[in-house]
Formats: structure tokens, C-alpha cells, sequence
């Protein structure tokens, strides 16, 4: 932005070195002028994410951590232990989720990798459509008649 602002380099090679786009570099140049060096720094910085969770789930989360059943566990597992899972849909249909399951699944009686191809109701939690294929491809899928299955 030092050097935009001196005229040692053109804005767009400025804006093409920094991976943005020429407008947002106009807003960057305006935020130099003003502040200096510290427009590099990002306007949040220090303070807590909009997205961020309650302090009490932090503090849940922390006192989970200390249990010896979780001990050795990083932040990324420890963070799929902790999170709650999302309430089934209410009416059949609502959401239908598609599954691919790689097995074994006739043993050495059939074609080697065989796929199982599904489709699950989520209110339900049954199996509305499947069957077997080679490969999981858009044309090996179950066809779009899961309602009536």
C-alpha cells in the first residue's frame, strides 16, 4: 500500500499483489490515508466474533476438556464430542439425504466394489430408495422416484 501510495506502483498491480479486487483496494488506500500502517490490520482484530459461542458453553467445553476420559484429545476432536446434533426433520419427505456406502458387500460372490447407493428420510431415519452400482456417478443414482418407494 506503501508503494500505491507513493506512485511506485500502479493500483491494479497493487490490488493483483494483495488478492483483492480494485474497488476494495480504493477502500484500503482511502483506510491508509487516514490511519497509516495500521490499515493493514484487520478492523476486528481483539475483539470477540459475532459467530463466536456464549461464554458458558466455553467454559462447559473447557471443564469437558479437563475430564480424564478426554485426555489426549486436540481441540478438532474434542470439538465433534462436543457439538450437539441437529433435531430430525418433523414430516416425511421434509429432507431426504443421499448415502454411498463402499463395502463388501456380497463378499467375493460379485463384482469387486460394489456400491450401495441410498436414500434416507430423515424424520423417519428409513431407507427410502436404493440400489447397488459400480461406481457412485450422477447416472448410477437411485432415480428421482424415492416417494413412492
Amino acid at each position: 500500500m506503501r508503494q500505491v501510495d507513493e506512485g511506485t506502483l500502479a493500483a491494479s498491480e497493487g490490488a493483483a499483489r494483495l488478492g483483492v479486487t480494485r474497488r476494495h483496494m480504493r477502500r484500503l488506500m482511502r483506510r491508509f490515508e487516514r490511519e497509516g500502517d495500521g490499515a493493514a490490520v484487520h478492523g476486528l482484530r481483539g475483539r470477540r466474533s459475532n459467530r463466536a459461542h456464549a461464554l458458558e458453553v466455553r467454559e462447559q467445553v473447557l471443564a469437558l476438556a479437563a475430564e480424564p476420559v478426554y485426555a489426549g484429545f486436540g481441540p478438532t476432536l474434542l470439538a465433534e464430542h462436543a457439538r450437539r446434533r441437529r433435531p430430525r426433520r418433523a414430516a416425511l419427505g421434509e429432507l431426504v439425504q443421499w448415502d454411498s456406502s463402499v463395502h463388501a458387500w456380497l463378499d467375493d460372490r460379485g463384482p469387486v466394489g460394489l456400491m450401495l447407493v441410498a436414500l434416507h428420510d430423515d424424520a423417519t431415519a428409513r431407507m427410502q430408495h436404493g440400489r447397488f452400482v459400480a461406481r457412485d456417478t450422477g447416472r448410477g443414482a437411485p432415480a428421482g422416484d424415492h416417494r413412492n418407494a
